[in-house]
């Protein structure tokens, strides 16, 4: 991740916590989402925390839109605008549901560097 994307994971688990809940930061197990954050009465938000130091273009990959699909109201980006200097929170729940559409639709595969050498054969 780079450091505004840190950043906003941080501003996205403070607004949680701000708010009575738990978050959890599952951004490398590949769910789909970057934290699971649990509310007293058991209701769960999946977030997907994306950070960008101006007002740019976001990019989902396939398993958040697909799990956004999956999710719909459970399911929330945490936009942070300016997330290194004067960050500044921006909570779009159910994408899907708001009618935004992708641009293109990109697919890609990231293989950890272990998982291959764990399978691979020195030539």
């Amino acid at each position: 991740k780079t450091r505004s994307e840190l950043a906003a994971m941080k501003v996205a688990m403070d607004y949680e916590r701000a708010g009575g809940r738990e978050p959890i930061d599952v951004s490398k197990t590949g769910g789909g989402y970057d934290i699971r954050s649990e509310g007293a009465h058991g209701e769960v938000r999946y977030i997907e925390a994306k950070g960008r130091a101006a007002e740019a273009n976001v990019t989902l990959y396939y398993t958040e839109w697909q799990t956004a699909n999956r999710m719909r109201d459970e399911f929330f980006i945490y936009y942070v605008t300016d997330p290194l200097k004067s960050p500044k929170l921006w909570i779009i729940q159910d994408p899907v549901g708001r009618g935004l559409e992708p641009e293109e639709r990109i697919v890609e595969y990231r293989f950890e560097a272990d998982q291959l050498l764990a399978v691979a054969v020195e030539a």
